[in-house]
């Protein structure tokens, strides 16, 4: 993994899909990165991360994500280092 200069570990989780999504849970991300820049970083870095969680290139309204535990619903906040990012996914079937 190439180091980023003054960059900080998250754990990202995409749930049922993390490893196909994002080949593994963890990444490194910019110190003091918010929670809408982080998810155009992975949009542009994951290409499956960005068509089955931000089509339109934003996050979309489906997703549902927690921050360290917590329903995150604010996507102008900071994510402090080592946070855990949890996504679900939209599931269909039945």
């Amino acid at each position: 993994m190439v180091s980023l200069p003054g960059g900080v570990r998250v754990k990202v989780l995409v749930l049922e899909v993390e490893k196909e999504l994002m080949e593994g849970t963890d990444m490194e991300i910019p110190a003091g990165i918010y929670f809408d820049e982080f998810v155009d970083l992975a949009c542009r870095k994951y290409p499956r991360f960005k068509s089955q969680l931000c089509p339109e290139g934003k996050l979309a309204p489906y997703a549902r994500v927690f921050l360290n535990g917590k329903a995150l619903t604010d996507t102008g906040v900071k994510i402090p280092p080592g946070s855990e990012l949890v996504f679900f996914p939209a599931i269909h079937g039945g």
